[in-house]
């Protein structure tokens, strides 16, 4: 019996390094990507091309050179190089598609919307995606790892203004950079998405700095959890330990987000220390505050567009002067111009 696991074992090996082996040749690597355009177009419905592909140690998929087009042929996503590493066990087993890591080089991303009212060109895809299996199932998805290094992506909406050099931030059209992601531990499996973000980094052309973003995010039918979330730029620091969301209808089903956020309860806290002199990209006139300094904590309640702040407190983060200490309402904040 042993002797025979060995044998097995031997042949199995030798099965790989021969497709280790004939992956470094160009004419199959040409082909690998070939077959892969092909799967990919079939799962998306949208061109894609791939530069090469090839198998690397220990079972992981390299493309380089990889382009997804949306429905008007036009550049949607880039990639120089994408790595995955996939773990065939789970997968032959119908567990679905788990990824040990997937880690992609060189993102270029080219978002945009004809209107404010029309959705964004890469929807299509994120529904391609987001689709249930043929026997009706919800796609599960497990990636253990993922990481995203030189990063960058545009968005624009069409039919608003361009903004002129040295305006504020600019929500219409925002062109990021320097995009450094680690998550970890992303995970969907029917409706339910759990996320541990290690750190996201980004700069955006206005001024913007991002430092670091992260924290643990799980949303299913029983709401939205947030944990240790922080964010952190030269002028803000916001913590949030925890921030809980409840609502009748499911969180993640696009067609009900609207209507879920309205009915939505949720309840938290926050703290905060901001340099209003490094948030100019914000409001020009903030650039004054060089030397104001405010550090905030509040409990975070409320019920759809209804926001209740009990407990706020404002301090001079120079002085330490204690400059309020209130309870503050709002209501109907979506309706507001």
């Amino acid at each position: 019996m042993q002797a025979a696991l060995r044998w097995t074992a031997m042949v199995l090996a030798g099965m790989y390094c021969t497709a280790l082996l004939l992956g470094r040749l160009p004419w199959l690597q040409r082909t690998g990507a070939d077959a892969m355009e092909r799967l990919i177009e079939e799962r998306l419905g949208t061109q894609v091309d791939i530069g090469r592909a090839k198998i690397a140690v220990p079972a992981r998929l390299v493309l380089d050179d990889v382009d997804i087009r949306d429905e008007n042929d036009s550049l949607a996503l880039h990639a120089s190089r994408a790595s995955v590493s996939i773990e065939l066990l789970p997968l032959l087993a119908g567990k679905g598609v788990r990824l040990g890591g997937v880690q992609i080089f060189g993102l270029e991303a080219h978002l945009y919307r004809p209107t404010q009212d029309e959705p964004l060109n890469i929807a299509p895809l994120i529904e391609a995606l987001s689709s249930k299996d043929s026997d009706g199932k919800p796609t599960q998805l497990y990636v253990g790892r993922l990481l995203i290094r030189r990063g960058s992506l545009t968005y624009d909406c069409m039919d608003m203004p361009l903004p002129a050099p040295g305006e504020t931030l600019n929500p219409h059209h925002l062109h990021l950079h320097d995009i450094s992601l680690n998550a970890r531990l992303l995970y969907t499996e029917g409706d339910t998405l759990a996320v541990t973000l290690r750190k996201l980094s980004m700069n955006e052309q206005q001024g913007l700095q991002l430092e670091r973003l992260k924290g643990m995010l799980t949303a299913g039918a029983d709401g939205v959890r947030l944990n240790d979330f922080e964010l952190l730029t030269p002028g803000a620091s916001i913590l949030v330990p925890v921030l809980h969301a409840e609502g009748p209808a499911h969180p993640l089903q696009a067609k009900q987000r609207a209507e879920w956020l309205k009915a939505t309860t949720y309840e938290g806290r926050m703290e905060a220390t901001l340099t209003p002199g490094k948030l100019d990209f914000l409001l020009p006139r903030l650039k004054t505050m060089d030397d104001a300094c405010l550090q905030i904590t509040t409990d975070i309640r409320g019920l759809g567009e209804d926001l209740t702040l009990p407990h706020l407190r404002l301090i001079d983060g120079t002085t330490g002067q204690r400059l309020m200490d209130v309870s503050v309402a709002a209501e109907a904040l979506g309706n507001r111009p």
